[in-house]
């Protein structure tokens, strides 16, 4: 198959788990999934016209595919010179233990999304076909277009993923796509099947510095939550907030049991001070500064050009030195909050450069890339990270 600125960056003051994968076997028959993961895979071999994927995705069609028709990666890794068949490798080799029906499910994840990226009446009635027998609404996890400038709504298709304490009402999150907490929060809420409703606030347009999203954070940062009237700030404390209202499948990415969640929390805390303000800096000094009129020297840009490199190795030696995940062998909300710093360096290219550079940190980014509603999530930056880093 197909191979906050006021004067600075504001948050914006910017075991397996239970996955959603996981949760889905309960729902559906082996024979019903496997027709779908071969539809999905027949759509892609098809090579449908108006609709090509990009090198990265195919990468990651070939890694599920390979992971769910032959289980884990185990050849040898191809030499240096061999790129496309490293890089395969690679994507392949990431997948780790993924179960076959898990890489089935995220195989089948990957498709819907290309189909509703292309957008396409051929692509479209793809997607619905690909839907579980069950249920042929549309996607009850996707983000729509409107993520880019309006309001995207997402539901639960059932209320069994809930605690006795959810409401039906969805959650309400007011932040900015470019807000590396924002998507953090937006993407655990998608991956628990949380049901959100996305406010879009133009930092550009110093909407944050309203009196209408002052009244809900006064530190005019974002993300915020509204739940029925119940306001928090600090993406932290919003994502502590979800899991122990949700639970469910959000309770994978923070482990009740002691330990588990001792060594997430030790992550969260070292993250703000280190992964977010070493990123966040870059990004700021290299990109953003100049459009709010503050010129940086060549001293600041190259400090704060080493702060990321630091960054960057302290998380290759110590983070990721004998263990898949920042806080063990499962994804974390550590894990969802770092990859959405690292990700930020999209707009730095020779800082992402770097990070791509070092095994292990590649390998986790590969790893966190290929959960579901990744591509959703990061459309927006994905699509303006190549504008704004043309602009160096």
């Amino acid at each position: 198959p197909g191979v906050s600125p006021r004067s600075a960056p504001s948050e914006n003051e910017p075991q397996r788990s239970m996955s959603p994968a996981k949760a889905d076997e309960k729902q559906e028959s082996s024979a019903s999934l496997e027709g779908r993961f071969r539809a999905a895979v027949a759509y892609i071999r098809s090579n449908p016209p108006g609709a090509t994927p990009s090198a990265a995705l195919r990468l990651r069609f070939y890694a599920h595919y390979k992971q769910a028709t032959e289980g884990r990666c185990k050849g040898k890794k191809p030499a240096m010179y061999k790129v496309e068949a490293r890089a395969k490798h690679n994507a392949w080799e990431a997948l780790g233990n993924m179960s076959t029906r898990e890489a089935q499910l995220a195989y089948i994840d990957l498709v819907q999304e290309f189909c509703r990226s292309a957008n396409t009446p051929a692509s479209l009635r793809v997607l619905k076909s690909l839907l579980p027998s069950s249920d042929h609404s549309p996607s009850p996890s996707a983000l729509t277009p409107a993520t880019a400038s309006g309001v995207l709504t997402s539901t639960t298709a059932s209320s069994s993923s809930l605690s006795s304490s959810s409401s039906s009402s969805p959650i309400q999150v007011h932040g900015n796509m470019l807000s590396q907490p924002t998507r953090a929060v937006l993407w655990l809420c998608h991956l628990a099947k949380i049901p959100v409703q996305f406010h879009s606030i133009d930092l550009a347009k110093r909407e944050h510095l309203k009196p209408h999203f002052l009244a809900l954070n006064p530190h005019h940062q974002v993300p915020v939550m509204d739940d029925n009237g119940f306001v928090v700030f600090e993406s932290h404390a919003i994502l502590r907030y979800l899991v122990a209202k949700y639970a469910g499948e959000a309770t994978s990415f923070y482990p009740a049991e002691l330990h588990k969640r001792t060594r997430c929390d030790q992550y969260l805390d070292w993250h703000h001070t280190n992964t977010r303000q070493a990123c966040k800096m870059a990004v700021f000094n290299r990109v953003l500064a100049k459009r709010f009129g503050m010129l940086k020297t060549d001293k600041e840009l190259e400090e704060s050009d080493t702060a990321a490199l630091r960054l960057l190795d302290t998380l290759e030696r110590t983070w990721l030195a004998d263990q898949p995940f920042v806080a063990g062998n499962h994804p974390t909300l550590g894990d969802l909050l770092a990859l959405c710093e690292i990700d930020q360096l999209m707009m730095t290219p020779h800082l992402m450069k770097a990070a791509e550079s070092k095994p292990r940190l590649n390998a986790w980014i590969t790893r966190m890339r290929a959960l579901p509603h990744y591509a959703q999530v990061t459309e927006v930056l994905r699509r303006l990270a190549p504008i704004l880093a043309a602009k160096l």
